[in-house]
């Protein structure tokens, strides 16, 4: 894993939503030495894993907050990691003294700082579901907003291939469309909030109503210590609300039970808004963006690494769809292949529409998140999903990782996130497949097989669908120490320097 701890050095922000904001955070906050939580004295040649060090986790490693049984949220990420309780958090000893100088209430006791190597910041994304006292009545009525712009979009955009894919008329935009009509409905969309070691920050802007009453939204940004009424905003206090696997895993839109009742103890959180108090409802950011890639671009970063298997839309593809299957039902890697448009038609069948979403493209029809304001890229026709499709479908096909740069992408205006057009973004997006070429040198002693696709067979020890595992709770919570040890050696394979090299040479 040293190559993931060389290149975190560089990265000015981690961003992390959903169950991804919990390594972001721990990566910031944890009182372990880095090398010991990284475990970089581990070899990144699969030829060399033995089922000793597939079975071996250190209770000093990141990894160990994945397999330890408990069901106590605290004692599963905080406790390992040697993170305190109900302590105020920064970016820096500069940044805490600064706090300490203009706030003499707090004291130096009160924070929790980095360790003094990482200088890599967490970012958070949360979405605030209005007041507690809505209960269902916020959901429905964006349910019904979500319908009637996406009815609206569907017969005033041209279209072409299949149900929502824009052939033309880029000026029209869902998020216009959207804003437009969200006065009709309270204006009660999901609101995302972007939070950092150093700021909360939500870049919405508008009149909402909460519990009949309206709440004025324009971006204000406010330290995170200054975040809430009541209770202090720690670091297991982000890590609650910004990562909530049942809600995110069930279907919010015919009520909020489903979602919220698990989360009323975690995730309700006194505010003041628009100068009037009002406890609210806040849940994954999941809710509004699929991998973080919107609050990096909202900050202007430019080059942006973002680490995620898109293969998921309803009725065509899920989380345990290996790339094997989406190369067979699509397998162009030329624009000269006759067959490239029906390909690229079914290839996009099973992307999720919350990264096409980016490109204006919604998906086949509408989906439980709200991805419908999530149009920040110019792209016409699509024609950098297609770039993304051949360059797949090619790394695939010669046993290499799956990572490709999307270069100059130009944003567009979106005030829903606040994104001004004109910016340059560069975007490389690192799907996690298994490629014949490292799956083919693990010893074959450790009796994992393999497959024609390079896939592993063993399925007593749950390796045959490594690394597209299963996201729901009953899963997630109980991944073995063999299947993420393993993800560890591919992850840090994928990024080692001889793979980079033949990725760059194409």
């Amino acid at each position: 894993m040293s190559c993931l701890q060389s290149a975190m050095h560089a990265i000015k922000y981690n961003s992390g939503i959903s169950g991804g904001s919990i390594p972001t955070i721990l990566y910031s906050y944890a009182q372990i030495p880095t090398d010991l939580l990284l475990e970089t004295d581990w070899t990144y040649d699969p030829s060399e894993i033995t089922m000793k060090d597939l079975n071996y986790i250190p209770e000093t490693s990141m990894g160990y907050t994945l397999v330890k049984k408990t069901n106590d949220s605290y004692k599963k990420l905080c406790e390992p990691m040697k993170i305190p309780k109900n302590k105020f958090f920064t970016s820096s000893e500069e940044e805490m003294n600064r706090i300490l100088q203009s706030n003499k209430r707090l004291k130096k006791e009160d924070f929790l700082l980095p360790q003094s190597d990482i200088k890599t910041k967490p970012m958070i994304l949360w979405t605030l579901h209005g007041a507690c006292a809505d209960f269902s009545t916020f959901m429905k009525k964006f349910k019904g907003l979500k319908n009637e712009a996406w009815r609206q979009y569907i017969k005033e955009v041209n279209l072409d291939y299949f149900s929502g894919y824009p052939n033309a008329k880029e000026n029209l935009q869902m998020t216009k469309i959207l804003l437009s009509l969200r006065d009709d409905y309270n204006g009660n969309l999901p609101i995302p909030y972007i939070g950092t070691s150093d700021s909360v920050y939500s870049p919405y802007e508008g009149d909402v109503v909460f519990h009949n009453r309206i709440f004025s939204f324009s971006p204000k940004e406010v330290k995170p210590h200054e975040y809430g009424m009541r209770s202090r905003f720690s670091v297991e206090t982000m890590l609650a609300l910004s990562t909530n696997f049942p809600g995110s895993s069930s279907g919010f839109e015919d009520g909020a039970t489903s979602v919220f009742l698990p989360l009323l103890l975690s995730s309700v959180r006194k505010l003041k808004l628009d100068g009037k108090r009002t406890t609210t409802l806040l849940a994954d950011g999941g809710t509004n963006d699929l991998m973080g890639i919107i609050p990096a671009v909202q900050k202007k970063v430019d080059k942006i690494i973002s680490v995620y298997n898109f293969n998921q839309n309803e009725g065509y593809a899920n989380f345990e769809t290996i790339y094997a299957d989406i190369y067979r039902a699509a397998p162009s890697t030329s624009r000269s292949d006759p067959d490239f448009e029906a390909n690229f038609q079914e290839w996009l069948k099973m992307i999720n529409p919350r990264i096409t979403c980016y490109f204006g493209y919604f998906g086949t029809d509408l989906i439980k998140h709200s991805n419908l304001p999530n149009h920040i890229f110019h792209n016409q026709n699509l024609e950098k999903m297609k770039d993304l499709m051949i360059s797949y479908n090619s790394f695939f096909e010669a046993g290499e990782p799956l990572i490709a740069t999307m270069s100059d992408l130009v944003t567009i205006d979106n005030p829903f996130w606040g994104v001004e057009a004109g910016h340059k973004v560069d975007i490389t997006l690192i799907w996690f497949n298994m490629p014949k070429n490292f799956s083919k040198q693990v010893p074959e002693e450790l009796g994992l097989g393999l497959d024609q696709d390079g896939q592993f067979e063993n399925k007593e020890l749950k390796m045959d669908q490594i690394p597209e595992l299963s996201p729901d709770p009953g899963d997630a919570l109980a991944y073995s120490p063999v299947q993420v040890n393993m993800i560890a050696y591919l992850g840090s394979w994928m990024v080692q320097p001889s793979s980079m090299e033949w990725i760059e040479g194409k």
